[in-house]
């Protein structure tokens, strides 16, 4: 990389470093998601000092009943998060850093992409097309939604690798596409399930007249799952044991947006669309404009090329679905219902128009610069934090609420999620017995039941599979439907002194998805490192 190219990346990461000051305000900006996203990075630190590894429980969430939220929700945020909250010693810190970082490095790696193919102006502008996008400021200052930030951050480097691969067959090559695609779906299950088919498509295009290089696309597709296998495998399969299908499968009948707020500037800070201070779901005038000019321009020259079809029509797509036209196809496709939010289509539009904007459009340098212009002066409106939380890390560390709200983690066995913390983290449901010695990590509780008789005790914890209760080192069963205590972890104790341990423990499937992925991972790193040291090594 020579130094106009390193000149190019800090031009684009100054312009968008000024986008992320308010992040360094004291407090934390107030969004639908932060606060639960740093709760989620402090319970995620605590799990891992427990050596609850990959971390699955959170047992101080939920009022201290504790919740099985890192099953279901994408973990590579709170990875990432709590990495640095070891270093920071702040969870909410550790969030700040990460918004920034993801904003930042989605425009350098998407010039990266662009310069594979391009020149450097047109790759500046694509660069900023894509990280200045409107949809991008809604979720750093109004959603605080990190796992799509983070999902934004990786796609240009799948588009990159997806080039890459087409032109030079090379196990880096691979490899790169693998994990770039692995990490996607660990960021953020939503935005992987929009976004692979359509670069899944992209890949068919780009590699359709090669047989070898379609069959390395799908082996990169097929070794990113196994990457990624600990956390979608279970989460797919054990989906039936949540409460989330009963609350959420409707929801996203209220979020379907008109073509009128796609177009139209507007901003918000509501969770709903379409309505006086709701949330933004506009695409951006820059950005259509692109999308419309291009379409006029492939369409009357007849373009060979068919990418830039396929960036048009996922653009359309995207449109469509947000709309109420695609009703039928979201009622008809229950998997969709996943999503929620038709309205998260509109980050397509943002890749679609930069990609176009870098690649087919034959911009000058004069253009290219006054778009630039016009991009950072237009996006500086979005600049607006509703405010600021002033908690101290202590909140978090110790939060009471689940981090959601359609009850996507709540285990199906219990009335609801609880509204406050039990009054003993024990107890004695039947009989007569006395606890002591109390002790409380993420996947491991010990104490000492002191029984005059035949005794039934109840941790206060929710029940989930992966919980074994051991009395006097040996396995007892787990009562998890008492109608008293329902969804709880019960369990007999004998008469007497009997020590008690309630342990964590992998189910066979989450063995498997954990060894797949640890294999998986071992191979990555060892091919890796044997391609790194072969180009060092002297000719």
């Amino acid at each position: 990389m020579n130094s106009k190219e390193r000149m190019a990346i800090l031009g684009i990461a100054a312009v968008l470093a000024l986008f992320t000051v308010p992040f360094w305000s004291r407090g934390i900006i107030q969004t639908h998601d932060g606060i639960h996203h740093i709760a989620r990075i402090a319970s995620y630190s605590q799990a891992l000092s427990d050596l609850h590894i990959p971390p699955r429980w959170a047992g101080a969430l939920n009022f201290g009943y504790g919740t099985p939220v890192f099953s279901f929700f994408y973990p590579l945020p709170y990875i990432t998060g709590a990495g640095i909250s070891f270093i920071s010693l702040s969870p909410a810190l550790s969030w700040k850093i990460e918004n920034a970082i993801g904003f930042i490095l989605a425009g350098i790696f998407f010039y990266l992409w662009m310069r594979d193919h391009t020149l450097r102006h047109r790759a500046i502008l694509g660069a900023c097309m894509y990280a200045l996008a409107p949809y991008h400021f809604v979720n750093l200052f109004v959603r605080g939604d990190i796992g799509e930030i983070f999902a934004y951050m990786i796609l240009p480097l799948i588009g990159m690798y997806t080039d890459r691969l087409g032109k030079k067959q090379r196990a880096e090559n691979v490899l790169g596409l693998s994990v770039s695609l692995g990490l996607l779906i660990l960021s953020h299950h939503g935005v992987s399930v929009i976004a692979l088919p359509i670069f899944a498509a992209y890949a068919a295009m780009v590699g359709w007249h090669n047989k070898k290089t379609l069959a390395l696309y799908a082996v990169a597709y097929l070794f990113s799952l196994w990457l990624s296998a600990f956390f979608w495998l279970p989460a797919f399969l054990e989906k039936g044991y949540v409460q989330n299908e009963m609350f959420s499968a409707q929801v996203y009948r209220s979020h379907f947006v008109r073509l009128y707020d796609i177009i139209v500037y507007s901003w918000g800070y509501g969770d709903t669309v379409g309505k006086p201070g709701s949330l933004s779901v506009q695409a951006g005038p820059i950005h259509i404009t692109i999308l419309l000019f291009t379409a006029v321009t492939v369409l009357y020259k007849r373009v060979r090329d068919m990418r830039p079809y396929i960036w048009l029509a996922a653009a359309c797509i995207a449109v469509y679905m947000m709309t109420p036209w695609s009703v039928l196809i979201w009622e008809a496709i229950p998997f969709l219902r996943k999503l929620q939010f038709p309205w998260r289509f509109i980050g397509i539009t943002a890749i679609a128009s930069a990609w176009l904007s870098a690649r087919t459009l034959r911009f000058s340098v004069l253009h290219t610069r006054i778009l630039c212009v016009l991009l950072v002066i237009l996006s500086l409106r979005f600049i607006q934090p509703l405010g600021y939380d002033m908690y101290p890390d202590s909140y978090y560390r110790s939060f009471s609420g689940s981090t959601y709200y359609h009850q996507e983690a709540t285990p199906v066995w219990t009335a609801g999620d609880p509204h406050k913390p039990p009054e003993y983290p024990v107890a004695v449901i039947s009989g007569q017995a006395t606890i002591h010695g109390y002790t409380k990590k993420t996947g491991l509780h010990r104490f000492t039941a002191q029984a005059q008789g035949p005794a039934r005790l109840a941790d206060m914890t929710l029940y989930y599979p992966g919980w074994h209760a051991y009395v006097n080192e040996s396995e007892t069963p787990v009562e998890f439907q008492d109608p008293n205590w329902k969804g709880l972890i019960t369990f007999a104790v004998p008469q007497g002194r009997s020590d008690i341990t309630i342990q964590w423990k992998e189910t066979k499937l989450r063995l498997l998805a954990n060894t797949l992925s640890l294999i998986s991972w071992g191979i990555a790193v060892i091919l890796w490192s044997a391609l790194y040291y072969r180009k060092r090594a002297p000719v």
